[in-house]
């Protein structure tokens, strides 16, 4: 099985997106959609965005998306003490 960084009812930021808008945006990671490709079904919390549908041929407005787990950061609060400060240390020099 592959290594995700999601499991089912996380909350996650999306870090990566086709539409800019969806960047730093906080879903609730639902099902895996397909293995392959690690993609959760996810919801977007708050207003609605402009997602691709399931087959990706349109457009659509909703709360309902896929995104790859390595386009999402889990906000799990389980992460050691040392990467968490490392990471604000390097956030705050940057």
């Amino acid at each position: 099985m592959m290594n995700l960084r999601c499991r089912p009812g996380d909350l996650a930021r999306v870090t990566r997106a086709w539409n800019p808008a969806l960047v730093g945006r906080v879903v609730l990671v639902g099902e895996l959609h397909s293995l392959g490709e690690s993609e959760w079904n996810v919801t977007l919390l708050g207003e609605p965005a402009m997602t691709l549908t399931k087959n990706r041929k349109r457009l659509t407005v909703g709360n309902h998306a896929l995104a790859f787990d390595h386009a999402l950061e889990p906000m799990r609060g389980d992460e050691p003490p040392a990467q968490a400060n490392e990471r604000e240390v390097s956030h705050v020099r940057a």
